[in-house]
């Protein structure tokens, strides 16, 4: 086999070793497979120790798939907080514009609770607009349990000492 195909199988199976070996043998480690990078295969099935040795391996986080989605806003609709928790420690952007607008557009859209806090408390915008104009806070169904009330809280209050911190810098 050759090194891409080793790193392929590999990111896709969750097999570190095949991975670590086809990085040695010189695979990129921004390979692509069926319009998705390595990376955003590693990360769909979950495999947090192979994220982990693409990042260690200069893997670029903010590549994305034929669909327009990044690492981070695969992680967040898996919603595996592991993943999105390390790859915003890693440097990814928080804020990264994708096919479903932000990280955030993406957690509110899966009541994806914990992540969506996490996104707020590394930065996240609550006020950013996708394509369409709408934020993540109209992603929130209406208030039909729980999570959606608890969600809808946090974004504005997010949403309201951002707009007192912009004011007090004026």
């Amino acid at each position: 086999m050759q090194p891409k195909d080793d790193l392929v199988k590999g990111a896709c199976s969750g097999n570190l070793r095949l991975v670590l070996s086809a990085l040695r043998q010189g695979a990129n480690p921004n390979a692509r497979y069926q319009g998705r990078t390595v990376l955003l295969w590693a990360v769909q099935e979950q495999h947090l120790n192979v994220v982990k040795a693409l990042v260690r391996a200069g893997v670029s986080l903010e590549a994305k798939d034929n669909l327009g989605f990044t690492a981070v806003d695969q992680a967040v609709g898996e919603g595996s907080f592991e993943i999105v928790e390390f790859l915003l420690k890693s440097g990814a952007k928080v804020n990264g514009h994708t096919a479903n607008g932000s990280p955030l557009h993406t957690a509110c859209a899966w009541r994806r609770l914990k992540i969506a806090r996490l996104l707020l408390q590394n930065g996240a915008d609550p006020n950013v607009l996708d394509k369409d104009g709408r934020k993540p806070i109209d992603f929130i169904k209406r208030l039909r349990n729980a999570s959606d009330k608890t969600l809808k809280r946090i974004l504005i209050q997010k949403k309201l000492i951002k707009s007192q911190s912009d004011t007090t810098r004026s």
